[in-house]
């Protein structure tokens, strides 16, 4: 007896001794099946294991718990041609983190998601080959994923164009591209349910779609809550629901415009079924679909440059129908005296690129130099609606002159094919002869019995400025002038006068134009490598255009630069890659994208470049 009690004893001793080192084992067991559970791994994922020939779908790579890695690498070339596979892989990664908590150890894992794009070229069976990451230098893989190739019977299911409005358009109007995305219609012969164009466009992928120049107006649509609308078409018998985004369309070159790469993707549906809601309600869900895509191939936009063939002198690129109006004020005027001139164009036609629309050509109308001074420089505009106004200062050159003559401005006409001139009316003037204040005693000028014969008065150009002189009426009544007076005043005007011209020939002689096209370029670049917005570099690319051509900062549009450049000897390709760096800094300001301020840059170099060149070959 007792010796069984001893046994009893010592078997309870030795069964709490085990449950001892059981509650010791269970958290180092369980840390352990914890580490195996999230040791660093690769794996590879797809949707489906029926693919479509030429149809493209995704593979997504996983790599689990590795802080650093190379890769995932795609399978030797020879590998996926033996395959009968087109692989290429996605820009960006997605990471993903969690954090879990076993008998109070904490635990964290993170994955790094890499996508691939797999295009099965061959029908058959055949499978994607594993990809390979090298982890703290050791090689992971994934596993071979088997598949089977199936020839594509639903080709007309997606349609994808992109048209232009006008068609044609002619560089220099204004239009409207749109991107057309025609999907078949769906209907469900089990249910009898015809899909509408809200389902149709929820099974579109938009995130894996690219969407190229569309981008953005797509991205301002669902920003604002919208969606493109979509309308029914027949198409060759069958019905489409057409979704169309649009953007603007400015065109600077003749030709195609490049659009980027634009490849739509969607799940189209195969088999509805019917399915619980989470109030117990019976409603219809996508039971099967399979992926197509479509890509706009050749692009058939039809961009034309306008013939020069039978254009009027007077033209300098304005497309459209418009109207011209001129104001002058004033209108009584001396010799030399400015007159302001308004021109206001209006564009009839509705579709002329107002941006780009330059002023009529006053230095180049005969009419027009031969009575008044005109500057060489083009008029700066102000786009209002569907107007520019033009303000310009003209000077007349003598006091026979009687009106301002009409101003005409030449525009191609696209609805017609015609060159059409508009012209203003005549705008009658008084203009008082003027001459020079000088001093004349009052008793010379009792002594004289007859007047003196005056010069008809004329105004000229003088070096410095224009120099603009004072009525005879005006001069009459201001009184004589005595010599002392003279003298006395004569000092400061003649210093006041020479100041323009010895501040210039310092300049002249300190600074060269290397120097001035070294600074202006270094002020350039501190610009655009300071600039946050697309209007700080567009800004910026003006102002040193002006440095570089001596022109009127304050005053330069994007369309003045490029004649300021063209006169300069600056090649066409260089002023076309300018204009549309400009453009996209135009564009800037309305979709907030980033402006590549490396391109501005390269622009200014080869800008200045350009002009040294043309300066060594001019004698």
């Amino acid at each position: 007896m007792d010796a069984m009690h001893a046994t009893v004893i010592h078997l309870r001793h030795a069964t709490r001794g085990l449950q001892r080192l059981a509650m010791l084992l269970v958290p180092l067991v369980a840390a352990i099946l914890c580490s195996m559970a999230h040791a660093q791994r690769v794996t590879a994922e797809i949707g489906s294991r029926e693919l479509f020939l030429d149809e493209p779908t995704r593979v997504v790579v996983r790599v689990d718990d590795a802080a650093e890695f190379d890769g995932p690498i795609l399978p030797a070339a020879t590998i996926l041609e033996a395959a009968g596979l087109e692989v290429v892989r996605l820009p960006g990664e997605q990471t993903s983190r969690s954090v879990q908590i076993i008998n109070g150890r904490r635990t964290e894992r993170s994955t790094v998601a890499v996508t691939f794009e797999v295009t099965p070229r061959r029908l058959g069976e055949t499978e994607i080959p594993p990809f390979m990451v090298t982890v703290a230098g050791k090689e992971l893989r994934t596993t071979a994923i088997p598949v089977s190739v199936a020839r594509s019977e639903t080709g007309d299911l997606m349609r994808v164009a992109v048209r232009a409005s006008p068609d044609p358009i002619f560089v220099g109007q204004e239009g409207v591209l749109r991107l057309e995305l025609a999907v078949k219609r769906y209907r469900d012969a089990e249910f009898g349910i015809t899909l509408d164009e809200g389902s149709i466009w929820s099974l579109i992928d938009r995130e894996g779609s690219d969407w190229g120049v569309f981008n953005n107006a797509l991205m301002r649509l669902l920003s604002e809550g919208r969606r493109p609308r979509g309308e029914v078409r027949e198409i060759d018998g069958s019905e489409y629901i057409v979704f169309a985004i649009d953007r603007p369309f400015d065109p600077i070159t003749a030709g195609a415009p490049e659009l980027g790469e634009i490849r739509l993707r969607m799940d189209y549906p195969t088999r509805l079924r019917r399915g619980s809601g989470f109030l117990g309600d019976s409603r219809l869900t996508l039971g099967a679909s399979r992926p197509i895509s479509g890509r706009v191939g050749e692009v058939a936009v039809d961009v034309r440059a306008v013939p020069t063939e039978g254009a009027p002198p007077s033209w300098n690129g304005a497309v459209g129908e418009f109207d011209l109006a001129v104001e002058a004020r004033p209108t009584s005027v001396s010799v030399g005296d400015p007159i302001t001139l308004t021109i206001t164009v209006t564009d009839r036609s509705g579709g002329a690129s107002l941006g780009g629309l330059q002023a009529p050509p006053l230095a180049d109308a005969p009419a027009l130099v031969d009575r008044f001074r005109v500057a060489r420089d083009a008029a700066a505009g102000v786009v209002e609606g569907r107007r520019k106004v033009f303000t310009q200062t003209i000077r007349a050159v003598s006091d026979t002159v009687e009106e301002i003559p009409p101003i005409e401005l030449a525009a191609y006409d696209p609805a017609t094919g015609a060159f059409r001139v508009v012209r203003s009316a005549p705008i009658p003037i008084v203009v008082r002869p003027s001459a020079m204040v000088r001093a004349i005693e009052p008793a010379a000028v009792e002594a004289s019995s007859s007047p003196a014969p005056t010069a008809r008065a004329e105004f000229t150009r003088v070096e410095g400025g224009l120099l603009a002189n004072a009525s005879i009426e005006e001069c009459t009544t201001r009184g004589s002038l005595k010599p002392a007076q003279l003298a006395l005043g004569a000092v400061p005007l003649a210093l006041a006068l020479a100041a323009p011209f010895v501040g210039r020939l310092a300049r002249s002689r300190g600074e060269s134009s290397e120097t001035r096209r070294r600074r202006a370029r270094g002020e350039a670049e501190r610009a655009i490598a300071a600039a946050a917005s697309g209007d700080a570099v567009e800004e910026a690319l003006l102002r040193f255009v002006a440095a570089l051509c001596d022109a009127d900062a304050a005053a330069l549009s994007r369309k003045d630069a490029g004649a300021v450049l063209a006169g300069a000897g600056v090649p066409d390709d260089l002023i076309a890659r300018l204009d549309e760096h400009l453009r996209r800094c135009e564009r800037a300001r309305y979709t907030g994208d980033a402006v590549d301020s490396r391109e501005a840059r390269d622009l200014v170099r080869a800008l200045e470049d350009a002009v040294v060149r043309a300066e060594r070959r001019t004698p």
